[in-house]
């Protein structure tokens, strides 16, 4: 009965050891992150170039020897991760893949080396993280510094690339809700993201469903995402 019980804690104790392990990505051996200046940059008819959870962190802490970035599943996740982090205007590009897994509704860790070249953003708005896996019909959240605590009293911006057009978001189904209004960045050598959308996460609907909705002259188109939160 003894040794049982003792089996029983240890199994509890590998698996408690396992998901803590598993909170943590890491590099892929031959591709890990590298950051880069003036790249070529590929046109991309990619909408949503990435998604950040405010925290009031800055990108380009210089006095940090590793910078720490998370990234959110809110599904299991087993696998490999590729991560960019941008700038609106394609002048910096940091890219790298990770592999590992995590239980949903956790934050899992990156540990990022910086060139020293990174910019800082205090705003969060010019420098967007691009979080892909296998599903590229979802789109991950990633936060920087420490690891984010309660997600209901945070805000989600989405980078987007709205091409020069007027951009909104519906976050709630319901069409009484009136839609979020995105800020264009108003750079004029804009090549990866022009436009920004922010949105408080409590209003996030239970389907994690957002509608990008654009709007060039009198034509209106929409494209809906979901958000890995």
């Amino acid at each position: 009965m003894g040794g049982r019980r003792r089996l029983r804690l240890a199994g509890f104790g590998a698996a408690l050891f396992a998901t803590v392990a598993w909170a943590e990505l890491k590099p892929l051996p031959g591709h890990e992150y590298r950051e880069f200046v003036d790249p070529p940059t590929p046109v991309s008819g990619i909408a949503v170039v990435g998604a950040a959870l405010l925290t009031g962190q800055v990108t380009g802490q210089a006095t940090l020897a590793k910078d720490q970035l998370w990234v959110y599943f809110s599904q299991p996740f087993s696998g490999q991760l590729d991560l960019e982090v941008v700038s609106a205007d394609g002048r910096f590009l940091g890219r790298g893949a990770f592999v590992g897994a995590s239980n949903s509704g956790k934050w899992a860790s990156l540990s990022l080396e910086p060139s020293g070249k990174r910019p800082s953003d205090p705003e969060q708005e010019t420098i967007a993280v691009s979080a892909q896996v296998a599903n590229r019909n979802t789109v991950l959240v990633a936060a920087w510094g420490p690891e984010p605590g309660e997600l209901q009293q945070r805000s989600v911006r989405l980078y987007v690339n709205g091409r020069r057009a007027q951009m909104a978001v519906r976050v709630n189904p319901d069409p009484k809700v009136p839609l979020i209004k995105c800020e264009s960045l108003g750079i004029t050598n804009s090549v990866r993201f022009d436009t920004v959308c922010t949105f408080p996460a409590a209003e996030l609907a239970a389907d994690r469903k957002i509608t990008l909705v654009r709007r060039d002259g009198l034509q209106t188109e929409s494209q809906t995402v979901t958000l890995e939160l």
